[in-house]
């Protein structure tokens, strides 16, 4: 019975899960995992720290403070947007894209009081990423107010 007793204590204290040097390296290992991080090739990347804007950084393999410490957000400055009031187009890639009643939106009045339907798209390029990206504002809502 004691050599059983033993031969458990033995066994549970040299588990790796209980020593700190584990949990230290562990710690490490996710810092450096979650500190590179990588940018297509059609878009550029925001660095905000602690959600100030910090820099803007081209495509690429990248750097960063690990644990939510910076956060990236990505903005596609290399490809021109749009903005379809009136109607929508199926499978559009952007969210923001088509508006939430389309019917509404094209139901316009001229200035001689005449009714008219009218179907309109916005195209838009980013050019200034910092203005871009105001707290968690998105850009393609700020056009639909």
């Amino acid at each position: 019975m004691d050599n059983q007793k033993t031969l458990r204590e033995q066994f549970t204290g040299s588990l790796p899960l209980m020593s700190p040097f584990f949990w230290l390296i562990l710690l490490i290992l996710a810092g450096v995992w979650s500190s590179f991080f990588t940018i297509p090739a059609e878009s550029e990347r925001i660095v905000l720290r602690f959600g100030k804007y910090i820099k803007k950084v081209p495509s690429g393999l990248h750097a960063k403070l690990p644990f939510g410490i910076d956060n990236v957000i990505a903005v596609s400055t290399r490809r021109q947007q749009k903005l379809e009031f009136g109607f929508t187009t199926p499978g559009s890639s952007n969210p923001d894209q088509a508006g939430t009643e389309p019917v509404k939106e094209k139901s316009m009045v001229t200035g001689d009081l005449n009714s008219a339907l009218v179907e309109w798209i916005v195209q838009y390029r980013i050019t200034k990423t910092k203005n871009s990206v105001s707290g968690n504002t998105l850009l393609g809502l700020v056009f639909q107010l």
